[in-house]
């Protein structure tokens, strides 16, 4: 038979660990949140380098554009062979065009797998919600927020 003082302590130590489960699971919330904002924060900072990265690629095809155009009219004017290949300025570009190409090949993975991260988390936020939400709409909710996110940052797809 217990005694009063044990069922007391034995209430004090329940109380205790349903408090310290309590802050347990406040803090598996925040670290859950934390993981959603660096995702979200990651992804804002590739898709602003995705931007970056074409605005460079943009900008360089347009001058080698201006370089090739000015040769071949000194060139035409001179009555010299039109023959682009030996341009350095232009090899120059093309080889970081080239770069740069294979550096927003890397971006365009890198928000390809952030997206589905983000969709993950959000079907997993939003089955907590509504644990009877079927999977079609959880599906459908949470590429509707993907969309809203990644229009919220600019970004549209290629």
């Amino acid at each position: 038979m217990s005694t009063p003082f044990e069922t007391n302590e034995s209430m004090r130590r329940k109380g205790s660990e349903f408090r310290e489960s309590g802050f347990e699971n406040k803090e598996s919330k925040e670290k859950e949140e934390d993981k959603k904002m660096e995702a979200k924060e990651k992804m804002e900072l590739t898709i602003g380098e995705v931007k970056n990265t074409k605005s460079r690629m943009k900008n360089i095809m347009v001058n080698m554009q201006q370089v090739l155009q000015a040769v071949r009219q000194i060139r035409q004017q001179l009555n010299l062979n039109n023959n682009d290949d030996d341009i350095p300025a232009v090899k120059s570009d093309q080889k970081t065009l080239d770069e740069l190409k294979l550096k927003l090949a890397d971006l365009m993975t890198q928000v390809s797998d952030l997206k589905l991260a983000l969709r993950q988390e959000e079907i997993f936020r939003l089955r907590q919600i509504d644990p009877n939400m079927s999977n079609e709409e959880l599906k459908k909710r949470a590429d509707e927020a993907m969309e809203i996110m990644l229009m919220e940052l600019g970004y549209m797809e290629p």
